[in-house]
């Protein structure tokens, strides 16, 4: 049973009471996660195994937070053997010639490629997760903004997002395939005033939060590429959660292949922080003052929901208008409370000194 079936439990206690709305999150919710898209030749049954198969890949690596899957997992081979069973529903479309950049009055239409579209169930693959004992990372997932200063044309610029390059497709390519979303500036006039080609990944700290706060991001990360003799490339990256460490150090042998690291190491970066082995063994115990409404309370309950990896919640006291919740999560409370960082709508209380130690005091600041 998913953890929104087992909060789903609690409604009926207020349900005749109340109505509620959707909570906006700060954090982006991911509804691709669970769709991949790919090239095949004709609709033939082996095509669209292979393509079903690849694709299973591709979200188990998404939802895991993984680089690379593991090869000795005896359920993730028994997964692969049977991918088509992960799979809600397939449609297949028929490339235009412009689309792959060929001209329209020279192609046949019979020899148009095919491309599939394949949508995996959230459920079947997060039970996979589970079982498979692989990590697990949200679907709500901070978004970043990507500041790429390179070298063309012995001049230094910035990738902008607008800008047409090789390296931006690569950006974009290797973000969908590791599950983030990352935009990059636009580099217009007041982008232009603030950041320097020179500074990139050096000193931009002082204005990571202007930046945040123009493209709605939660991270700002920076690199700059350097080519170097023999045709190799050096490369700097910085991340705005992490201002007190120093900047990654690389070489990689093109500018391409920089690139599609630098979204590989955030996007480790993020999942190093942000997901939680899926296993059951934890009990967090969270007690929310703010609680006044039915309203308020199933808001709660819909916002913790949200989080995959949290398995179960039980209400296990009501004191003085605060809510004692018992979670039931492979999380940490290190990183739930990132999470909750991150939304803002559970917020530690500092004017409560809680009297058992393993309770984390907050005060909800969602809907009422």
């Amino acid at each position: 049973m998913s953890a929104v079936d087992r909060l789903l439990k609690l409604r009926p206690l207020l349900a005749c009471c109340v109505g509620f709305g959707a909570i906006l999150a700060c954090a982006e919710q991911l509804d691709w996660l669970y769709e991949t898209e790919h090239r095949v030749n004709g609709q033939g049954i082996q095509e669209r195994e292979r393509a079903i198969t690849d694709g299973l890949r591709t979200v188990l690596t998404r939802v895991s937070g993984l680089r690379i899957l593991p090869t000795d997992n005896p359920e993730v081979d028994e997964a692969f053997r049977n991918a088509s069973v992960y799979s809600l529903e397939t449609a297949y479309l028929r490339s235009e010639p412009n689309q792959l950049g060929i001209d329209e009055a020279a192609t046949d239409p019979s020899t148009r490629e095919f491309r599939l579209l394949v949508k995996f169930s959230p459920t079947a693959i997060q039970s996979l997760i589970r079982e498979s004992d692989l990590p697990i990372w949200s679907s709500h997932r901070p978004r970043v903004l990507l500041i790429v200063s390179i070298v063309s044309d012995h001049n230094r610029l910035i990738i902008g997002g607008l800008t047409e390059h090789p390296i931006q497709q690569v950006i974009q390519r290797t973000a969908k395939a590791r599950g983030i979303e990352v935009s990059q500036p636009l580099m217009d006039l007041p982008d232009r005033s603030r950041l320097k080609e020179g500074t990139v990944a050096f000193d931009l700290a002082q204005e990571w939060q202007l930046l945040r706060r123009r493209y709605a991001t939660d991270i700002v990360s920076t690199a700059r590429i350097d080519p170097r003799e023999l045709g190799s490339f050096r490369v700097w990256l910085n991340e705005s959660r992490l201002e007190d460490k120093a900047p990654q150090l690389f070489d990689a042998d093109s500018d391409l292949a920089a690139a599609e690291e630098l979204v590989h190491r955030i996007a480790n970066s993020l999942a190093a922080r942000y997901s939680v082995q899926s296993t059951e063994d934890t009990s967090l115990h969270l007690s929310v003052r703010g609680i006044h409404t039915g309203t308020a309370y199933l808001s709660l309950l819909d916002y913790l929901a949200r989080w995959e990896f949290i398995e179960n919640v039980l209400l296990s006291r009501i004191e003085g208008g605060i809510m004692e919740f018992e979670l039931r999560t492979g999380s940490t409370w290190d990183q739930l409370s990132s999470y909750l960082q991150n939304d803002r709508f559970l917020l530690p209380d500092k004017t409560r000194v809680e009297y058992r130690t393993d309770v984390r005091a907050y005060v909800w600041r969602g809907s009422n």
